[in-house]
């Protein structure tokens, strides 16, 4: 569940000297840059570029301009980027949802926490509508190579597929633009294991240990939900297995294909016989509204966001197991006159036990925060799970079967 598709690189542990503090948030507007000119900096990274170009196999077209930022800087260039991308009421509607599902505390702010996490765990990022890259000032010489190397991939990217364009938001567009994301993450990865620390970034028979392995270095020592700490470590894992795959079908050439005609959905991203058969979603009709409430999130998540949740109940393996399957989605969030209420309707490929995926629903959404109570539904009906979701005063009868609970109808 990834709201933006932030071009970035993680900080390597023991690499950086951390910020004092998370920066605070400030209304949206233009943070003043310093120019680095002809600088060392920049000339070092026009050299880097060169290089960069070389190993991927891309033409330079241009400069790419960089900006080296203390963390508080940081801080704010990722919070003008996260208010540039995701409009304000779309992060409103997906945090109700995670809310609602129990995956992060009542009262959760999406944005704030997000930038916490990125103040404390990035290394850079890179900027599409300023072609310009953003490095914190605190990397030791190694770190700041490596992240430069990476974020020039994105500039080259942008170069030659107009990376802008390809992520800019859209409605019901999270799960395409999920993997896109990925596959932008993935080919900067992929580019990366070239160097002999990084060497295991080439092995792609280990799903789990690389997911392992980012999400320990990407989130050790921060105090976030687990599901915002996946859902920032599941581009680089996901697109680096999809794109090292690519090479070893046709090596960078292959790459350049997919650029050309990129995964439609984390559905073809995460199972290449999908997308090499093209296989595409099927569309899911937003649910009807209730009485006296107004749409404010409606969206489509996808397969990996599926996975993801998963995960907060059991471990990796088992979760892309049960998301597998997938065919299509649609997760609506509505405001009421008597509070927020949701639907996440899931369709599945035919022969799928959805059976058992409406269990693990129901098992995992059966407990209730007496704090935030929420009334949550689970419902399976051939080829769909729906779960209904809806804000209430108090919690219901443990005893009560989740089934007739009172969820929304």
């Amino acid at each position: 569940m990834v709201l933006a598709a932030l071009l970035g690189a993680c900080a390597p542990e023991r690499a950086v000297t951390r910020a004092a503090s998370t920066p605070a948030i400030v209304p949206p507007g233009e943070v003043e840059l310093a120019q680095e000119g002809e600088s060392p900096r920049q000339l070092d990274a026009d050299a880097a570029l060169t290089e960069v170009a070389r190993r991927r196999g891309l033409a330079v077209k241009h400069r790419v301009r960089l900006a080296v930022l203390d963390r508080v800087g940081l801080g704010l260039e990722v919070q003008r980027l996260l208010r540039a991308q995701v409009p304000e009421k779309v992060s409103d509607g997906q945090t109700l949802l995670l809310e609602m599902l129990g995956l992060v505390p009542p009262g959760f702010d999406y944005l704030e926490e997000t930038l916490r996490l990125m103040e404390s765990q990035l290394a850079g990022f890179y900027d599409p509508a300023r072609s310009t890259m953003f490095i914190a000032d605190d990397l030791d010489a190694e770190a700041h190579r490596l992240t430069l190397h990476h974020e020039l991939v994105h500039a080259l990217q942008d170069q030659h597929y107009d990376l802008g364009q390809l992520t800019r938001y859209g409605v019901n567009t999270s799960d395409v633009r999920s993997a896109l994301h990925a596959l932008a993450e993935g080919d900067a990865t992929s580019v990366m294991s070239r160097e002999r620390a990084l060497e295991w970034l080439a092995d792609t028979a280990v799903d789990d240990d690389l997911r392992q392995r980012f999400a320990g270095s990407f989130g050790q020592g921060v105090d976030a939900p687990g599901i915002l700490i996946r859902s920032a470590v599941a581009p680089y894992v996901d697109g680096l297995l999809f794109v090292n795959s690519l090479r070893r079908q046709g090596g960078w050439e292959a790459v350049e294909d997919a650029w050309r005609n990129p995964p439609k959905s984390t559905e073809q991203l995460l199972h290449m016989e999908k997308y090499s058969e093209n296989e595409l979603p099927e569309p899911v009709e937003r649910p009807r509204a209730p009485a006296a409430c107004r749409v404010l999130y409606d969206d489509v998540l996808g397969e990996q966001s599926l996975r993801l949740v998963f995960e907060e109940w059991m471990p990796a393996a088992r979760a892309a197991a049960l998301a597998s399957g997938w065919s299509g989605d649609r997760a609506t969030i509505w405001s009421c006159a008597s509070g927020p209420k949701g639907e996440w309707a899931l369709l599945f490929d035919a022969g799928k036990d959805v059976a058992q995926v409406g269990a693990v629903l129901s098992d995992a959404l059966g407990s209730c925060d007496a704090a935030a109570p929420v009334l949550r539904e689970v419902l399976v009906e051939g080829r769909a799970v729906r779960v209904r979701l809806s804000r209430s005063t108090s919690c219901p009868d443990p005893g009560v079967p989740i089934h007739d609970r009172g969820a929304p109808k």
